[in-house]
């Protein structure tokens, strides 16, 4: 049995999941898992959030779902599922599986050599530099874990923070075809010399990034006096980890490859430790800044507009511009189809459903809905086949409810 994740409810999911009935009423953001990882030789925790709209078993699923794969999961992961439930609420991201990785040895795990300071007696010092070994296990065993188990799209988004960060970027210029999108917050990229921006200027040349975005965050480090510019003169440790971001930013400038999308953001006002919150906010609306469909009231009030046409040439773009395939929202033509049967615009509103149908056929909301277009417009024998396909993919109580109504 899956192991429930309890989180005491905070003012963020309320919009989302309610408040609790009462204070032993748990919220569950998602569920605890482990893989026995034949790489890393021990068994290896994570944990999984499945979009509230994926009510279904995988088999039956009517949609495919990006992934997130956060590191540091246990520190991140309530507020990246809040985010991403919030931002597919709003139309401004499909919705997201997330998958929080957990490390026994976060340091071993996210980290590739020895730091410069590390004496090779040193016990921390032999526990770091296993990311190659961690990556391997995240590609050949985790991934399709979790491709085998949950209903995923191989649209893929991989964030960290820290040392985290370090190990995104390192997979950024490495790695280039393992993620679509990397989100790197306050990378350590001081590690080892700075090794990966050292690395950078060479790798970018030699990968195709095309269709690939990149976000790369930075708090706040500046000792007094100092700005963007003057820091990057400085020497001293506590300004390391923004100079090497600086520096990496710097060579990404010089040697952008064609095709990728990328954007870097200075806090002034967030340190290393509230950076991610917000940081992992802005990075998703950025990977996503197209998804959003923009349509005025006096375009849906209007009967002659062609919205499925719309739809569709919007999420075509959506499509190029990710270069990957984004199928029309299901909830969102869904509420229009709604919208247009509540106002008697018949005819589109058949369109709108219909497309969800063309698109999601094994939706059985999607049936049901053209069931209740049917029944609006007095066809009881279409309304009876759009009900009874529902009612084979799910047991809908409404729906069967409807269908018995109608068969007496």
């Amino acid at each position: 049995m899956r192991k429930l994740l309890v989180v005491l409810v905070s003012t963020l999911l309320f919009n989302h999941i309610g408040y609790a009935q009462s204070r032993e009423a748990p919220v569950a953001l998602g569920f605890a898992a482990k893989l026995d990882s034949a790489i890393l030789k021990e068994e290896r925790k994570f944990w999984v959030h499945l979009p509230y709209s994926a009510t279904t078993p995988k088999e039956r699923t009517p949609e495919r779902y990006p992934v997130i794969y956060l590191l540091d999961g246990d520190s991140h992961f309530n507020a990246i599922v809040t985010i991403t439930e919030h931002l597919s609420a709003e139309g401004r991201m499909p919705p997201t599986i997330v998958v929080g990785i957990l490390h026994p040895n976060r340091r071993k795990d996210l980290t590739v050599g020895l730091d410069r300071d590390d004496a090779p007696d040193d016990v921390l010092g032999q526990d770091a530099g296993g990311g190659p070994e961690f990556m391997n296990y995240l590609e050949k065993e985790l991934m399709p874990y979790i491709d085998s188990h949950y209903a995923t799209d191989d649209y893929k988004i991989f964030i960290g923070h820290s040392l985290g960060g370090l190990s995104v970027m390192h997979s950024f210029v490495h790695q280039a075809n393992l993620f679509n999108a990397y989100v790197s917050l306050d990378a350590s990229l001081w590690w080892n010399k700075q090794s990966v921006v050292n690395e950078a200027p060479k790798r970018l040349r030699s990968q195709d990034y095309s269709g690939k975005s990149l976000y790369v965050a930075m708090a706040n480090r500046l000792p007094k006096g100092m700005n963007l510019i003057s820091v990057r003169k400085d020497k001293t440790e506590k300004t390391s980890l923004l100079r090497a971001n600086l520096d990496f930013l710097d060579q990404l400038k010089r040697s952008a490859p064609s095709g990728l999308r990328y954007q870097s953001k200075f806090y002034p006002n967030e340190n290393h430790g509230s950076l991610p919150l917000i940081a992992e906010y802005d990075a998703l609306r950025f990977i996503f800044a197209s998804y959003f469909f923009k349509i005025s009231e006096d375009q849906l009030d209007d009967a002659k507009y062609d919205l499925v046409s719309a739809i569709e040439t919007h999420f075509a773009c959506v499509s190029k511009h990710l270069k990957h395939q984004f199928l029309p929202n299901r909830a969102l033509v869904n509420q229009f189809g709604y919208r247009d049967l509540g106002a008697k615009r018949f005819r589109r509103a058949q369109q709108l459903f219909e497309l969800n149908v063309k698109n999601y056929p094994l939706d059985a909301n999607s049936h049901d809905s053209l069931g209740d277009l049917y029944l609006a417009i007095g066809n009881k024998a279409k309304a009876i086949e759009s009900f009874q396909q529902a009612l084979k993919l799910e047991l809908i109580p409404e729906t069967k409810e409807k269908l018995e109504n109608l068969l007496k």
